[in-house]
């Protein structure tokens, strides 16, 4: 479980050093996700495959033209990432354009139960203070974990992932 605080420098490359609490539960490698509020998420890999590759994966039916563009938008930005020797990870481009995140400049690491939350600090207490608006993005997110919700929902009732498909 992610629990903490953590402030980071981010170097002119896009790396920052993972915090040491967190490298244990985190692992090597893991998922990179577009969180709400313009965070990225960081889930070690059972986290990834529990919560969305097991529920959805190649089970999943696409129910709507908005269900594919919501598991588009969401696992087209999902992104690998490994630390490297340093224990550093790399931020990609487009995630620190989400994000916020100059390099260089500074992060947060805040956590978040299940995952792990990297922020632009300014963003992060906007966000906490209720000062950012929904995105789209946000409502795609939201969208997702309905979706996830009705996957887990068919396969308590044994009706499958979603329940039944649509011809």
């Amino acid at each position: 479980m992610f629990y903490g605080f953590y402030r980071h420098k981010v170097d002119s490359k896009g790396r920052v050093k993972a915090p040491a609490a967190y490298l244990s539960e985190l692992g090597r490698a893991f998922m990179g996700l577009r969180g709400h509020g313009g965070a990225l998420w960081l889930m070690p890999d059972r986290i990834w495959s529990q919560n969305f590759a097991d529920c959805l994966g190649d089970r999943m039916t696409v129910h709507s033209a908005e269900d594919s563009r919501t598991l588009g938008a969401i696992f087209g930005s999902a992104v690998r990432i490994e630390l490297d020797g340093h224990d550093r990870l790399v931020l990609p481009a487009h995630i620190r354009e989400f994000t916020g995140i100059e390099s260089p400049g500074e992060v947060v690491f805040s956590g978040a139960g299940a995952w792990l939350e990297v922020w632009n600090p300014e963003r992060r207490e906007a966000w906490q203070n209720g000062e950012i608006e929904e995105s789209d993005h946000d409502r795609r997110l939201d969208e997702l974990f309905r979706i996830l919700e009705a996957a887990r929902a068919g396969d308590a009732s044994g009706g499958g992932p979603g329940g039944p498909s649509h011809p």
